[in-house]
């Protein structure tokens, strides 16, 4: 997946010594929307994206800002599919100017098809996030 512009932040950590403030705020904005997700109110604890854990492990939302302090993002995590993030979504919110085709029709044997090809797709990336 190409870089999405509105994510640059996330692999920009330090500014010189120092954390940089976009990053900071940005590892915020990944929290509370890893939060607002099904799996972290069942559970209370979320898939701990920095690159030594590569969203193998399950944490507290403390451990993981920790840990994100620590090591930074996983390489490449631009949608965040293990948190929730449809890569359609990512695609939309994406500010490179491109934009984004909806195709919608009545006919009940194309929705069909349409939903089951949406389901495989998401069960593609639900075992991108199980461990091997």
């Amino acid at each position: 997946m190409d870089n999405p512009i509105h994510r640059d932040w996330m692999y920009n950590r330090m500014l010189g010594r120092d954390f940089n403030p976009a990053w900071l705020v940005g590892v915020k904005h990944f929290l509370e929307f890893a939060k607002s997700q099904r799996d972290y109110l069942e559970s209370r604890q979320i898939r701990c994206p920095c690159r030594k854990c590569k969203n193998m492990r399950y944490e507290n939302p403390e451990k993981v800002h920790l840990d994100l302090l620590r090591n930074g993002f996983v390489a490449d995590y631009w949608c965040w599919t293990c948190h929730g993030e449809e890569e359609n979504d990512n695609l939309n919110n994406n500010n490179n100017g491109a934009s984004s085709i909806q195709f919608m029709d009545d006919d009940d044997e194309i929705n069909e098809e349409y939903n089951n090809m949406k389901q495989e797709n998401s069960d593609v990336r639900l075992a991108r996030c199980l461990p091997k």
